[in-house]
């Protein structure tokens, strides 16, 4: 946690705003229905009090970890070195200048096997700041959330876990600085237009005064984030005796803040009891409650891992209105346990989104028939055969052509009629008007612009014209047909759905 006035300001948010805190679900957005996994619950045993222990002692050893103490190279190798030791073999280094010293944000990659292109990270600041520079143990803040990003690296490599999406493993540095280690990251990641499907935050997570008996845990949820906090609060529940409280505190004190900043789904995990020690020389390991920072972190793991296992967002969205409907068309999820898609729907002047679909729709075309003229925005969503719902498609829309017949007036008298039927599966019949003789070409294109086929390719006599296309063996989608001849040119669309 980067400074004080952080916290204080939280408070007072809170005096004035208590319907900030939520012990259930962000309302608006979807709920999740889970029960417990049985090779998650065996993944999370391995989270061990005794390890956990040990990681934030060594980060306390090093007496402080201020972001400008000449000891910042041993404590990145400390952490670099942590990783290795686990096994896991891929440790980036990542370098960046702030303020005349060389800062480095330690990152360890474990690629996944399905989307490797799509990633999570986990990450927690390993620098410390007390009113003693030379005295600042940070136990809390933050070896308990370094601590929890090893924890759950070494607990997915010790049950040789081979994750769908690649997951990423971060000690970001400078963070008390103004969190500048998370902000060159996300800076970076943004500029390369990397798929990061969430960052988790972990600051602060082992403090629990003993005088009371809950334990809460506080789930920091950003705008745009909510479905996914709402995950972690389901998650917490189903795993552990945690009891998770979503708030709005702390949003901009720690380094989820970056990733929110650049457009990133985000949340935040932090202590429920604030600790009183906190930037103090005596933040030490005494002062921490083990047993409740591990059960935080296994509900990380067990979150981790759900969204490992649910489905990707649908991606390659368009829509395209045609008469008294609009197509839409997106491309198939590569998931192996896919078991279909919801697509949602708002009109222009609605603010709520509609499912549409009563049943999971399992093509990737879809007609949807209006009569209204206005114009429509969409969603896409996966599902997954557990019943998981992947996060929503970016949005596209399109107007219906309403009440009339598109036709077109052709020079010279050429016309080009609407393919019958359509949709069609998987035969369809082209009749096209040919006023004069002469030749014509009549071919088939994908979305890409790809010729499919070749229909006519010659010379003809003027008059009515019909050819039938199979399109036996191709995958549902939309397909454009053009119409040429001398000084003249038409296509339309088709749709094909299986």
């Amino acid at each position: 946690m980067i400074s004080s006035w952080y916290y204080t300001i939280g408070l007072v948010i809170i005096v004035l705003h208590g319907t900030d805190e939520l012990c259930g679900q962000i309302l608006g957005v979807p709920e999740w229905s889970l029960s417990q996994d049985s090779g998650i619950v065996s993944i999370i045993s391995g989270v061990k009090e005794s390890t956990v222990t040990a990681y934030i002692g060594g980060l306390q050893g090093f007496g402080t970890r201020y972001w400008n103490n000449p000891n910042r190279d041993s404590v990145f190798t400390w952490v670099q070195n942590s990783f290795l030791e686990m096994g896991i073999t891929d440790v980036f280094v990542d370098n960046f200048e702030y303020s005349g010293t060389r800062q480095e944000n330690i990152i360890a990659t474990i690629e996944g096997v399905v989307n490797p292109g799509v990633e999570m990270i986990v990450g927690g600041h390993l620098d410390s700041y007390s009113s003693d520079l030379l005295r600042a143990p940070g136990a809390d803040d933050n070896a308990s959330g370094t601590a929890a990003v090893l924890m759950m690296a070494r607990a997915l490599r010790q049950a040789n876990y081979q994750p769908s999406l690649t997951l990423r493993f971060i000690g970001f540095a400078a963070e008390e600085a103004g969190l500048k280690g998370s902000l060159d990251y996300a800076q970076k990641a943004q500029h390369q237009h990397r798929d990061i499907k969430i960052m988790f935050n972990y600051d602060m997570i082992g403090y629990r005064d003993q005088s009371s008996s809950d334990r809460d845990c506080n789930v920091v949820w950003y705008p745009g984030s909510e479905a996914y906090s709402n995950l972690y609060t389901t998650v917490v529940r189903e795993y552990t005796p945690l009891t998770p409280i979503l708030t709005t505190q702390f949003r901009s004190s720690s380094d989820s803040w970056s990733f929110y900043q650049h457009g990133y789904n985000t949340l935040f995990v932090i202590e429920r009891d604030f600790n009183p020690y906190y930037h103090q020389p005596s933040d030490s390991l005494s002062k921490l409650d083990i047993p409740y920072a591990c059960e935080i972190i296994k509900s990380g793991l067990a979150t981790l891992l759900t969204l490992d296992q649910v489905p990707t967002t649908p991606t390659g969205l368009i829509a395209q209105g045609v008469s008294n409907s609009i197509i839409l068309l997106w491309q198939k999820n590569r998931d192996m346990d896919l078991r279909g898609y919801n697509i949602y729907r708002r009109s222009i002047s609605e603010t709520d989104f509609l499912r549409l679909n009563s049943q999971l729709y399992t093509d990737t075309v879809c007609i949807d028939s209006l009569f209204v003229a206005e114009t429509y925005i969409y969603r896409v969503s996966a599902v997954d055969l557990l019943g998981l719902e992947s996060p929503l498609s970016d949005s596209v829309q399109a107007s219906p052509v309403v009440g009339v017949e598109v036709t077109a007036s052709y020079p010279m008298g050429f016309k080009l009629e609407q393919n019958y039927p359509n949709p069609f599966n998987p035969v369809t019949v082209i009749r096209y008007r040919m006023p004069v003789s002469g030749r014509i070409s009549l071919k088939v294109y994908d979305l890409l612009g790809h010729e499919v086929v070749t229909l006519v390719n010659e010379t003809q006599e003027a008059g009515y014209k019909s050819v039938q296309w199979d399109a036996n063996g191709l995958p549902s989608g939309v397909y454009f047909y053009r119409l040429t001849a001398k000084n003249f040119s038409v296509g339309r669309s088709m749709v094909l759905i299986k």
